[in-house]
């Protein structure tokens, strides 16, 4: 589908190591690097080494030991500025999640909706 490399550095977040497999190769195949964290102990660990690299940070709701929205208020206060996406299997109301996101991607998603998804996000017009 697409096929050029981008620089833009995507955190991603699930505990499912299945989808966070599934959805790494597939950011990866549309030619973004990737980092993978199982945990949100994880992604804050990868965000302190790497915050100015990491452009958007796309992670589940659903976690044990922190979830989604406690990690996005983590993230804000290790100063990552950049945009924090939900991906949940859940139907949710962007509004009732809090100002730290700026979307909501439903799984399952393919992924011609992952690539327009995380071109919006970073704010890019889809092509």
């Amino acid at each position: 589908m697409i096929d050029h490399k981008h620089d833009d550095l995507i955190l991603l977040v699930d505990d499912d190591p299945t989808i966070l497999g599934t959805s790494r190769m597939m950011l990866e195949a549309l030619g973004f690097p990737v980092i993978a964290a199982s945990s949100s102990r994880e992604a804050l660990e990868a965000i302190k080494e790497d915050s100015n690299q990491v452009r958007l940070v796309l992670t589940d709701l659903s976690m044990p030991d922190m979830d989604g929205r406690e990690l996005a208020v983590k993230l804000r206060e290790l100063n990552y500025t950049g945009p924090i996406a939900v991906v949940s299997g859940y139907a949710l109301d962007l509004e009732e999640l809090g100002s730290e996101f700026v979307g909501v991607l439903m799984k399952p998603f393919r992924l011609n909706e992952l690539a327009s998804r995380v071109e919006e996000y970073l704010g890019r017009p889809s092509a």
